[in-house]
């Protein structure tokens, strides 16, 4: 991905913020996952996959993925889809955003039809809208306005919070639906079914929501022993460490800042793909330990590395059999590290339509 004569982008340089850090590590993650790359692909080439993928769940209720695939297409691309999206009940309302080169103005939901909807959303395409992103650009050569809004993605703070309780948002769901069946009864008499109708809507968008972005339980109240009540979070703490998630060990992570890959995770997994070496094969993982060696050599030398580290002889000089059988190891778990937060980026949830959109 990265030139040979180019320095490879680092997403845990130093001279990023630490959040800033997260959002490129996200971008540079994302972009080399396989799966990505394939959907990407056929998402830029096909209108018909467009449309049928538009209705998966990985991409419907996910936000990442969305914002990077929607900055793929050009802003007559995206308006196009954006009126698809808007037919077929999919485009996200307020709070929840619309990604890539478009401006938008959503209308009130009162009154809104199958028949109307077409008009609940002014569209226009972003005038002098910047260069396509792709997956061959790193985090610092992509657009700012696409970094605003993967930043956003990555990091919805103006959505509701992670953990709180639901039971108002129920409760009050469900007295305005005991509300619209006793008008329903008594036949409309105030003549409100047209607002009521429109707050229906918005009701259901809001519910379908809350089902697609937060996974919900239901804990009777009451008294637990200590026993039962640890057991219900164990089987929640295992449905997250599956397919709705991931619980990490933030003490191991915050420890060696190894949350999406440390910056010596990031810098020999970039040197290797910069140089084409393959881990998997011994030679080139034999090559990789020399750079790696010659590396501590030099930090050794100039007094750079820890204390126990040796330079094993002066620069030039070869290292023998067994320091680099040593350091592949070493240099072979930077890499794999990466390798695994990349595979964890972009996991499949659902298949899409089995039907093609025409």
């Amino acid at each position: 991905m990265a030139h040979e004569s180019e320095h490879p982008f680092n997403p845990c340089d130093d001279k990023l913020p630490a959040e800033e850090q997260v959002f490129a590590c996200r971008w540079e993650l994302l972009r080399r996952n396989k799966q990505f790359q394939a959907v990407a692909k056929k998402w830029v080439a096909s209108d018909s996959f467009r449309k049928t993928h538009a209705l998966a769940p990985d991409y419907d209720d996910v936000l990442v993925p969305r914002c990077a695939l929607d900055w793929m297409l050009t802003a007559e691309q995206r308006v196009d889809l954006a009126k698809f999206q808007i037919e077929k009940f999919k485009w996200k309302v307020r709070p929840y955003p619309n990604f890539g080169p478009i401006i938008y103005r959503q209308k009130s939901l009162a009154g809104m039809t199958r028949k109307n909807v077409a008009d609940f959303v002014e569209l226009r395409q972003m005038e002098n809208a910047p260069a396509l992103v792709t997956p061959d650009l790193a985090w610092n050569k992509v657009s700012e306005p696409f970094k605003r809004q993967f930043r956003y993605a990555v990091l919805p703070a103006p959505l509701k919070p992670a953990f709180e309780s639901i039971n108002k948002t129920i409760t009050d769901t469900s007295h305005f639906l005991w509300v619209i069946s006793r008008y329903l009864d008594a036949g409309d008499p105030h003549h409100e079914m047209k607002e009521m109708a429109g707050r229906l809507i918005e009701l259901g968008v809001m519910l379908r929501d809350l089902a697609a972005n937060y996974q919900l339980y239901r804990i009777a109240h009451g008294s637990y022993s200590r026993t039962r009540f640890n057991d219900y979070l164990a089987r929640i703490t295992a449905d997250f460490s599956g397919p709705h998630g991931e619980i990490y060990a933030a003490t191991k992570y915050d420890r060696h800042r190894s949350y999406l890959g440390t910056r010596k995770d990031w810098h020999w997994f970039l040197e290797a793909e910069q140089r084409g070496l393959d881990i998997k094969k011994a030679s080139h993982l034999y090559r990789f330990a020399e750079l790696y060696s010659e590396d501590l050599r030099q930090r050794a030398i100039h007094g750079q590395a820890s204390r126990r580290t040796k330079a094993h002889g002066h620069t030039g000089d070869s290292f023998s059999h067994k320091d680099i059988k040593n350091r592949r190891t070493a240099v072979k778990r930077h890499v794999l590290a990466i390798q695994e937060w990349i595979r964890t980026e972009y996991p499949l949830l659902l298949p899409a339509a089995s039907k093609p959109v025409a």
